[in-house]
């Protein structure tokens, strides 16, 4: 994660790099990456770069870190405004990524995501559920009509449909679909998590 110097810059000044580091990083593996090429888009020298990550692996894995945090949210957001039918919310925010420009930071961040899939095996664990994130899944898995036994499998749940909406994207950009096959997959595996197989 970044140092302590690169918290105190501005937001703006966060941003800019942020931004450099995700054009940087987004179609492109990390090996064929140098430092001197994300300075030189700085306008900074490469000492800076060194006050601000500690390599170039500690920057790659910030901007991964901020693109899946954005992305979830984003994902969650659908879910909440269609409370009453998660599935369909999560439909609708596949649908608006199908039509998103390729050149859009929104894109940058899926594909920067559907090539590190690492990402989403890391779980984090809330207090006893009373991280917001997890009450709302809690309220929303209710309003739904979905029971679990325990706090744990709600979490589970959660990745899992996430884990599943990544590798719907992966395949999406991979196959270089449109829009029908990535709402068709989608559905057909919902079918399959909701009725069984």
């Amino acid at each position: 994660m970044p140092k302590a110097t690169f918290l105190n810059l501005t937001v703006d000044k966060q941003e800019k790099i942020e931004m450099i580091l995700l054009a940087t990083f987004y179609n492109r593996h990390i090996s064929q990456v140098k430092v001197s090429e994300i300075v030189e888009k700085m306008g900074m020298s490469r000492g800076a770069f060194y006050k601000y990550f500690n390599d170039l692996e500690d920057a790659h894995q910030y901007v991964v870190q901020k693109a899946s945090v954005a992305v979830h949210r984003e994902i969650l957001t659908f879910v909440y405004t269609m409370s009453d039918d998660l599935f369909a919310g999560i439909k609708t925010y596949l649908k608006k990524i199908a039509g998103v420009d390729k050149t859009a930071k929104e894109w940058q961040q899926i594909q920067l995501l559907t090539a590190n899939p690492t990402i989403f095996a890391k779980r984090n664990s809330h207090n006893n559920g009373q991280n917001a994130m997890v009450l709302q899944w809690q309220e929303l898995l209710i309003k739904n009509d979905i029971s679990l036994d325990t706090l744990a499998e709600s979490q589970e749940l959660l990745f899992l449909i996430m884990d599943l909406v990544m590798e719907v994207l992966t395949a999406f950009i991979v196959n270089d679909w449109g829009e029908k096959e990535l709402v068709d997959v989608y559905q057909l595996r919902i079918k399959w998590l909701k009725q069984g197989i």
